[in-house]
């Protein structure tokens, strides 16, 4: 009987381990969950992000291409007309082109034997004279300038990050005489890729939010009934078998749960015949030894009854041996007298 407790003690607390594990198991499972999602969505936001950068940086270089060309076209136009007369009036007209377009920074145009015939930012600094020849010494720029073809790339200038634009002037008679090199300033590339950075972020944290509920309620959802089944197994190992846990589902968990109600009516079941056995055979045993005491009883009154009569049979014995023994007496002295007589 004792064994058997110790085997249901043992049972129930591996219960209760078991039950314990698979709340961890499930709560590991979730925070893992979550883990994915959120890489998932921050590769997703960081690719679109920098998918959306290159689309936008596209957009714009192939729209500053098209100003460049324009510009390149009436500076060169007004160069020959203005340079060496009206050198004001040029001016006028390359600041109308930084007001008209903002992003502009600089402006160069170069000659294609690579002379600088104007530079803004000379002009800018109040340095420019006109008369001085100066020459490009940069041979990718120089062989950029001799191209017929517009050509762009990313180059830093005044420490900041600029798009380059090299667009080449070719007059009415198809001769190539120069290029116009400008560089626009990255401020709406930046501001456009913030404002896109800024939306997917916003979306990311929203769904690392919603994500965040969503694990949640799955947290709770699978611990639920888990933790349930770990205070019905506590309570079950301190020896309260009239624990019950609700089943709210029909998946695997609610079939845990039923098992595990079935379980506990069987040990419950178990326990009350254990103790119903227990005492039908205290009550059997007492029986028995009742028994046997009153066994003992009639056998001991049947020892002292065959002693006693012993005890009779042997003093009537020795009474008959001694009346023998007179009668003898007896005999022998009547047998003497009649003898004498004669």
């Amino acid at each position: 009987m004792v064994n058997d407790g110790k085997a249901d003690s043992l049972h129930e607390k591996e219960v209760v381990e078991a039950v314990s594990l698979g709340n961890k198991l499930g709560f590991r499972f979730s925070l893992y969950f979550l883990l994915m999602i959120s890489v998932i969505l921050l590769v997703i936001a960081a690719f679109i992000i920098s998918y959306n950068t290159v689309i936008i940086e596209n957009d714009l270089v192939v729209r500053n291409k098209v100003i460049s060309s324009k510009i390149s076209d009436e500076l060169n136009e007004h160069l020959a007309g203005f340079y060496y007369f009206q050198f004001d009036r040029f001016t006028e007209v390359v600041n109308a082109k930084f007001d008209e377009y903002d992003d502009i920074v600089h402006i160069r145009i170069i000659n294609t034997e690579g002379k600088i015939l104007f530079d803004s930012e000379e002009l800018a600094e109040g340095k420019y004279n006109g008369t001085t020849e100066r020459f490009v010494t940069d041979e990718k720029l120089l062989k950029n300038v001799k191209s017929t073809g517009v050509y762009q790339d990313f180059v830093t200038y005044d420490g900041r990050r600029t798009l380059r634009i090299i667009a080449p002037y070719i007059d009415r008679y198809g001769v190539h005489k120069s290029a116009v090199e400008i560089l626009y300033g990255l401020d709406e590339l930046y501001s456009e890729t913030r404002a896109v950075e800024i939306f997917f972020i916003t979306i990311f944290g929203l769904s690392i939010l919603v994500s965040v509920l969503l694990t949640t309620l799955l947290i709770r959802r699978i611990t639920g009934p888990i933790t349930a089944l770990t205070k019905g197994a506590r309570e079950i190992y301190s020896g309260n078998m009239k624990v019950n846990v609700e089943v709210k589902s029909r998946n695997e968990l609610g079939i845990l749960s039923a098992t595990f109600n079935k379980m506990v009516e069987m040990l419950e079941k178990s326990r009350k015949d254990i103790e119903e056995y227990n005492r039908t055979l205290e009550k059997k045993v007492k029986e028995r030894t009742k028994e046997i005491e009153v066994k003992k009883q009639e056998i001991e009154k049947a020892n002292k009854e065959l002693e006693r009569f012993n005890k009779l049979a042997v003093g009537r014995e020795l009474k008959m041996v001694e009346m023998k023994k007179k009668m003898r007496s007896l005999e022998a002295k009547a047998e003497s007298d009649v003898n004498n007589d004669k």
